[in-house]
């Protein structure tokens, strides 16, 4: 019964970090692009009462991602070169890592204790996003992809 009332939580906790981000997510992938889920601030001013709506490089992008039982929700983050990145990663169950190798990112994600990521899509390319913590039997499954593009 606890346990089951600790994973109601967990799902409730996802669909309000969702909710308030403006995700949604197909049930039949977990890829999301960033255009859906971003809170974009174009680096130049824009006119009053007017919205940029261009994806342009150098935008600030923040993204909630989920960290759970091996794998990253989203598990893959798409973005340009220039992009500032501003990701809220939450581990919903145990500890769990979150590494870009290339990107000399390595954080550790205590339960439930939401950790900001910030950095500069300044490489072009296909990375691995890893757990970098050791969570269990699936630890090694539980990748994701970071790509970013010109």
């Amino acid at each position: 019964m606890k346990k089951a009332l600790i994973l109601f939580e967990a799902a409730l906790f996802a669909l309000l970090i969702m909710f308030l981000s403006g995700c949604v997510v197909s049930e039949s992938s977990t890829t999301v692009q960033t255009e859906e889920i971003v809170t974009s601030t174009p680096v130049v001013q824009t006119q009053e009462n007017t919205q940029d709506t261009s994806q342009t490089a150098g935008e600030i992008k923040e993204i909630s991602v989920t960290a759970k039982t091996w794998e990253f929700i989203p598990d893959t983050l798409n973005f340009k070169k220039g992009d500032r990145v501003k990701l809220t990663v939450t581990s919903m169950d145990v500890e769990h890592g979150f590494a870009i190798a290339e990107y000399g990112i390595n954080e550790k994600l205590p339960p439930n204790q939401p950790k900001v990521i910030e950095f500069t899509a300044d490489q072009v390319g296909e990375f691995t996003i890893r757990c970098s913590v050791y969570c269990g039997e699936g630890h090694k499954a539980m990748t994701g992809k970071l790509i970013v593009t010109e």
